[in-house]
């Protein structure tokens, strides 16, 4: 399987937990205050409104 990396400012992705044909969910923290977090994004940024839901 290959993984695609999130990068975003202030929060750092510390694993990749689930992975499907539409999204992916990463497990993370808030940079400024260690905050733990779930991050979930679409790998297509196209989608149709049923379809993310």
């Amino acid at each position: 399987m290959v993984g695609t990396f999130v990068n975003i400012d202030g929060y750092q992705v510390a694993e990749e937990i689930y992975n499907s044909y539409r999204k992916l969910v990463y497990q993370g923290y808030q940079e400024i205050d260690s905050l733990p977090l779930f991050i979930k994004v679409l790998k297509n940024l196209y989608q149709s409104f049923s379809k993310v839901l």
